[in-house]
């Protein structure tokens, strides 16, 4: 009888922790989220250095699948975690004429059916801000904003 009062005290500590798990990332990212969307103009075209996100909490979605975004216009990207750093590849790639997809069955990216080396992916240039602000938090480097 100790046994089982034991397990089940084992496994409620684990779901508790688990839960606990999920509810601390779930918070890194809708911070992440609040960071983007309360800074600056929100008018102001897509282009320039932009906070996408708390770093934490992206790696630790970016380390299980690669993950989509999007600000409009050409800010487009997708989150991956390669080569030990996280990084933002941009959504097209040079001379195809198509969207970057991700394929989770076979963990490799793909545009129109055909597949797509990570050799061929151009990135954004990105940076984790180490103070200010924004500290903690994963910068896309979108180049100078389109005329407009």
């Amino acid at each position: 009888m100790a046994n089982q009062t034991s397990t089940t005290t084992s496994e409620r500590r684990t779901i508790a922790v688990a839960a606990l798990s999920v509810l601390i990332v779930g918070l890194l990212i809708a911070g992440g989220m609040l960071l983007v969307l309360n800074r600056g103009d929100a008018t102001a075209a897509c282009g320039g250095r932009t906070p996408i996100g708390l770093a934490a909490g992206l790696q630790v979605d970016a380390e299980l699948s690669p993950f989509n975004g999007s600000l409009g216009g050409h800010c487009e990207y997708w989150v991956v975690y390669r080569d030990g750093k996280l990084q933002a590849a941009k959504s097209r790639v040079e001379g195809r004429d198509c969207a970057l997809l991700w394929y989770t069955p076979i963990n490799a990216f793909r545009c129109d059916g055909a597949p797509v080396e990570w050799s061929e992916l151009i990135y954004w240039p990105t940076r984790i801000l180490t103070e200010g602000e924004f500290k903690g938090a994963f910068e896309v480097d979108f180049g100078p904003a389109p005329p407009g």
